[in-house]
């Protein structure tokens, strides 16, 4: 019997060898590459663009093994430990499995966030610029987007808002060109001089541009043209006093923000003192409906300042203005994070358009006629457009003020200051995140702080003067919210489930607690053609309210990336 037995196991063994083999490369497919990649590699073969992650400096070595694959091999990223590559999808079970490949990532199609739909943003960056003389000057900000046309009101009669302009597409070799358009209206709102009409200046018409071209005459871009250019960013930082990215584009969730190539560049960017500003994302709603969980990458990372749109209903005013139903909420599929961080204006947005562009040659409708504004200049000079896109350059030249004022601010510091000055407009935090964005009172706190923790002893106050706790824009009081949004520990819970606990490395040390309603869904995310999923949230956060006052001593551990500040939700402890 015992060798009747042995036999039988010997041959189920001879058997299902292969099975085992398939079940550990499976297993390894899930464990190392996003759920597109997953999807590609049970598909139809096909050649799929992928970023290959290694555990330390990709070799010569590594790419080399991409071609026994039968795939190809770009040059290596700096600011991520990986490189694009051209793989078959059949080849994906087999590179998920060899150790020296710590994940694979698609290589996902980027998308601009606008969509059609004259006002100045309603945010104060008049007040800000008449109290406190900001303007964003020297600070240089990176505009990773379509390119930029050289429109006149980037100059102030003397010099140029654009400082420089580096192309990753690779199909032209001109000189401040943009054939999409985007790109020209998102640096107008950005840093437009008001040349030829003022009242549509930009935020920070002193803030030097630096140009990256990622996307093409048709808005398409790529994961690793991001890469390359968040890379250039790394490398030049330093010589042209680069401080903030300015991120209006985006691509689905696939994978956990800690995993996914452009989340961990944006990571790396973070850390080194660099503001990183990104688009929420343009969807908020589903089948008419507004829904939860349309955070894009990167603005799913943590160390991201992650902006939605607010509507100004065509005026001057913010006491009349709402949400922009289009505006993506949070939380983050995959990891679930509170996210949008902040709101902006994002509709009816005017700024620069580039001359024969997608824009200007498909959406006439969107001009703005010089009569409305009794200007010499052409009527094409000038577009509305609405999106998450516009909204996100807002808060980055609020950021280049803030910036000016002190230039010790730290990119956590930034984003404390811009979510415990916006103004809360009454929504869940998931739609409107800690508020609605405040010129201002941002730049009011960036030059009442002190980043020095050898000025102020142990428990005295680190503000240099006292705070406001208000602000006033276009003659109406704005009230701050004196909070912040904590995201460190996620609790869900739902009728059928106990409470579950989510711990995660993120920006913020408090936990939030929000009721998570298990009903998931799939839709399509417009022209890209790959499925997301949506949840639905139900409300229910509970937040901090934060005097952040007084200087704290603490161990390396508890500072927030070494800044020092540790918010407490106590005054003068």
């Amino acid at each position: 019997m015992r060798v009747t037995r042995c036999i039988a196991s010997i041959l189920w063994t001879m058997a299902i060898g292969a099975l085992v083999c398939v079940a550990a490369s499976t297993s390894a497919l899930a464990a190392r590459t996003d759920r597109a990649l997953e999807r590609a590699a049970n598909g139809r073969p096909q050649m799929v663009d992928v970023i290959v992650q290694t555990p330390d400096r990709p070799t010569f070595e590594d790419r080399t093994l991409v071609g026994a694959f039968g795939g190809e091999a770009g040059l290596p990223f700096s600011s991520i430990n990986g490189f694009p590559a051209r793989v078959p999808s059949p080849a994906l079970k087999g590179l998920a499995n060899n150790p020296r490949f710590s994940s694979l990532s698609l290589d996902a199609p980027m998308k601009s966030f606008w969509d059609r739909n004259a006002v100045r943003p309603p945010v104060g960056a008049p007040e800000a610029f008449a109290t406190y003389g900001a303007t964003g000057a020297g600070v240089g900000v990176a505009v990773v987007d379509s390119g930029v046309a050289n429109h006149e009101d980037f100059s102030n009669g003397v010099n140029s808002s654009i400082r420089g302009f580096v192309d990753f597409v690779g199909d032209t070799d001109k000189k401040l060109i943009d054939p999409y358009g985007h790109g020209t209206h998102v640096a107008g709102i950005l840093a437009g001089h008001g040349s030829a009409v003022d009242r549509f200046s930009g935020i920070a018409p002193g803030s030097s541009l630096y140009i990256l071209r990622v996307l093409d005459g048709n808005g398409r871009g790529t994961v690793s043209n991001v890469l390359r250019a968040l890379d250039w960013i790394r490398h030049n930082a330093a010589a042209h006093n680069i401080r903030i990215v300015n991120l209006s584009l985006g691509h689905p969730v696939f994978e956990p923000y800690n995993s996914d190539p452009l989340c961990k560049a944006v990571e790396d960017l973070v850390r080194r003192g660099i503001v990183v500003v990104a688009a929420a994302g343009n969807y908020g709603l589903c089948d008419g409906a507004e829904c939860y969980g349309g955070i894009t990458v990167p603005g799913n990372s943590p160390y991201a300042i992650t902006v939605g749109a607010m509507n100004p209903r065509g005026t001057a005013s913010r006491v009349d203005d709402v949400m922009a139903r289009f505006s993506s909420r949070g939380p983050t599929f995959v990891d679930g994070i509170v996210k949008p961080d902040i709101v902006a204006n994002g509709v009816f947005s005017v700024s620069m358009t580039s001359p024969g562009s997608y824009f200007e040659t498909r959406y006439g409708e969107l001009e703005v006629s010089s009569t409305e504004y009794d200007a010499s200049v052409g009527s094409g000079d000038y577009f509305l457009l609405s999106g998450t896109s516009m909204a996100a350059p807002v808060v980055s030249g609020i950021a280049a003020m803030m910036l000016q004022k002190n230039p010790s601010l730290t990119p956590n510091l930034v984003k404390a200051i811009l979510m415990y000055t916006a103004e809360d407009r009454g929504y869940d935090i998931m739609t409107q995140g800690a508020g609605y964005v405040n010129a201002p009172g941002a730049v009011e706190v960036a030059e009442s702080i002190t980043t020095n923790p050898t000025s102020v002893g142990d428990g005295e106050y680190w503000l240099t003067s006292p705070l406001s706790g208000s602000s006033t824009i276009d003659g109406q009081g704005v009230l701050w919210t004196g909070r912040l949004l904590f995201t460190t520990s996620i609790l869900t819970s739902s009728s059928q489930n106990p409470i579950v606990g989510y711990n995660f490395e993120e920006l913020w040390g408090q936990g939030v607690l929000w009721n998570y309603m298990q009903t998931v869904y799939s839709y399509e995310f417009d022209d890209l053609d790959i499925e997301s999923s949506a949840v639905y949230w139900t409300g229910g956060v509970s937040s901090f309210s934060v005097l952040w006052t007084s200087w704290q001593t603490q161990s390396a551990s508890d500072l927030i990336y070494s800044e020092g500040y540790r918010w407490d939700g106590k005054k003068n402890r």
